[in-house]
C-alpha cells in the first residue's frame, strides 16, 4: 500500500517523557485522587491544566478507555478527514471551554510501546520501576530473551506459567502492586475490559491482579460490557472500568497509520462510542478518559534495518537484539561491550543513535524514583535509539517471517510519544 511519508526529527528534537504532570504515568494517581484512594508511592496526578478538577470532582466512576497505537497527531489527521465525528464533537467542545469535556496532548512513556505503557496504567510505577521495558527482553531469570505479553521464549512457544516451561508465577516475577489491588484495599471495586483472548496471558496475570475480567469476542463488544458492568453498579459502589481496544495499533503496523484502514478502525471505535454515550448522558457520576498507550510512526520499508545481517555484531552478544521495532537494547559478552559500541559507531550511526544506559536513566527516560535491579539487567550495555522512521528487525526464529511494517514506535519521534487524553464528564 502506497503512503505518503512525513520526515521525521532526528533524536536531537525527540519529545522527552512529561512524568511530571502530562504523561501517562501520571493517569493511575489522577485516578485514585478522583475516587478518594491514596496515591501514596505512585508519581504526581495529572496537572490541572490537563484534567481540571471540575471533571473528577464528585466522581464515584471511572472509565479509562485506552486505544491502542493513536498518536496525537493521528486523531488530529481522523478528525479533520471527518473519520470520527463524535470525537471531532468532543474536540469542539473542549475548543470552546465547554465544562464538560476536554481535550490535551500527553507523552507515553519510554520507550513508547505497549508493554512498558500498560504496565505503567497497570502498577502506577514507571518503566524504571515495573522493569517491562518492551515487546521482547532478554530475561536473566530464564537465560534467554523473550517475549512480554506471552512471558515466553521469544524464539519459541508457550509461557513460563505452563508446566513444560517450569510453571512460574507472573505475579512474583512481576513483583509490583497493581492499581486494581491498591484500589480494593480501599474498597474500590474494578474491572478489566478487552478481547477474550488476552485472559491468562502473562501480561495480563501481572498487571490485572485484582480486577475481575471481562472479556469479550469481538472489538465491537468492548463497550458492551462496559455497560453491562455500569448497570450492575451499587448506588454507592466507587467503580474503576479499564477498558483496552487492541485493533488500532495491528492496522497500524500493517497498514500504516495513514491508509483507509486506519481511518475504518478509527471509524468504527467513534460509532461504538457514539452509540454508548448515547444511552450514558445525564448520569453525572461517570468521569471517561480516553488515551493511547502510543503513537504510530509511519515507516518506509526501505528504512528496514536487517540486524539478523550484521554478524560481527551478533558474534558480540550474549543474546539476540530486543526491545522493540525503534529500540533495541543490546547485550556483550563478557569483555566485547567496547566492540559493540564501536561497531555501532561505525556501522549503525546514520539510523540509530547509541545511547549508554545511566545516560537514560541520569536523562529520567524511564521515568523517577529508585531504578529497580531488573530494569537495570534489561537495558543491557546499550541502547539504540532509532532515527528518522528507521526500523529495526531482528527474527527471533527462522520459521517466524518479519516483514518491514508500515507503521512503527518505541522511540522518541513526537508522532510514537505524544498521544491524547480526552476527559469527558458523564
Amino acid at each position: 500500500m502506497s503512503q505518503t511519508r512525513a520526515p521525521g526529527p532526528t533524536l536531537g528534537e525527540a519529545v522527552l517523557p512529561r512524568y511530571d504532570g502530562q504523561s501517562l504515568f501520571n493517569l493511575p494517581a489522577s485516578i485514585c485522587e478522583t475516587l478518594g484512594v491514596s496515591g501514596s508511592g505512585l508519581g504526581p496526578p495529572l496537572d490541572p491544566t490537563v484534567l481540571p478538577p471540575a471533571l473528577r470532582d464528585g466522581a464515584q466512576a471511572v472509565l479509562l478507555l485506552v486505544v491502542d497505537g493513536l498518536g496525537a497527531w493521528q486523531l488530529e489527521a481522523a478528525l479533520t478527514a471527518g473519520d470520527a465525528p463524535v470525537l471531532a464533537a468532543f474536540a469542539a467542545r473542549a475548543r470552546s471551554s465547554a465544562g464538560d469535556v476536554s481535550l490535551r496532548t500527553i507523552t507515553s512513556v519510554f520507550p513508547s510501546s505497549t508493554i512498558p505503557a500498560l504496565a505503567t496504567l497497570g502498577t502506577g510505577r514507571s518503566p524504571a520501576a515495573h522493569g517491562l521495558l518492551g515487546w521482547t527482553v532478554y530475561l536473566e531469570e530464564f537465560g534467554e530473551a523473550a517475549e512480554l505479553a506471552r512471558w515466553g521464549p521469544a524464539a519459541g512457544r508457550g509461557s513460563y506459567q505452563d508446566a513444560r516451561l517450569g510453571g512460574h508465577d507472573p505475579i512474583r516475577f512481576l513483583g509490583v502492586e497493581t492499581l486494581h489491588q491498591r484500589l480494593a484495599r480501599d474498597g474500590v471495586e474494578s474491572a478489566v475490559v478487552c478481547l477474550a483472548a488476552f485472559r491468562g496471558s502473562g501480561l495480563s496475570a501481572m498487571t490485572f491482579q485484582g480486577a475481575e475480567f471481562l472479556g469479550c469476542h469481538a472489538a465491537s463488544s468492548i463497550l458492551v460490557r462496559v455497560e453491562q458492568r455500569l448497570a450492575r453498579r451499587r448506588r454507592d459502589e466507587r467503580l474503576y472500568l479499564y477498558a483496552y481496544w487492541d485493533l488500532l495499533d495491528t492496522v497500524s503496523h500493517h497498514d500504516g497509520p495513514l491508509g483507509a484502514e486506519h481511518a475504518a478502525e478509527l471509524a468504527a471505535l467513534d460509532v461504538a462510542l457514539g452509540r454508548w454515550l448515547a444511552r450514558h448522558q445525564g448520569r453525572g457520576d461517570l468521569l471517561v478518559l480516553l488515551t493511547a498507550d502510543h503513537g504510530h510512526v509511519p515507516s518506509d520499508p526501505a528504512r528496514t534495518v536487517r540486524l539478523e545481517g550484521e554478524r560481527r555484531l551478533l558474534a558480540d552478544l550474549r543474546s539476540p537484539p530486543t526491545g522493540e521495532r525503534r529500540l533495541a537494547y543490546l547485550h556483550a559478552r563478557s569483555g566485547r561491550r567496547d566492540a559493540v559500541r564501536a561497531y555501532c559507531a561505525d556501522r549503525l550511526a546514520a539510523v540509530a543513535e547509541w545511547v549508554e544506559p545511566t545516560e537514560a536513566l541520569d536523562r529520567g527516560w524511564l521515568g523517577p524514583g529508585p531504578v529497580s535491579a531488573a530494569a537495570r539487567r534489561r537495558m543491557g550495555d546499550g541502547l539504540l535509539v532509532a532515527r528518522s522512521d528507521h526500523q529495526l528487525v531482528y527474527p527471533f526464529s527462522p520459521d517466524r517471517a518479519q516483514p518491514p511494517f508500515a507503521g512503527n514506535h518505541g522511540a522518541l519521534d513526537p508522532r510514537e510519544m505524544l498521544v491524547p487524553l480526552i476527559a469527558l464528564r458523564v
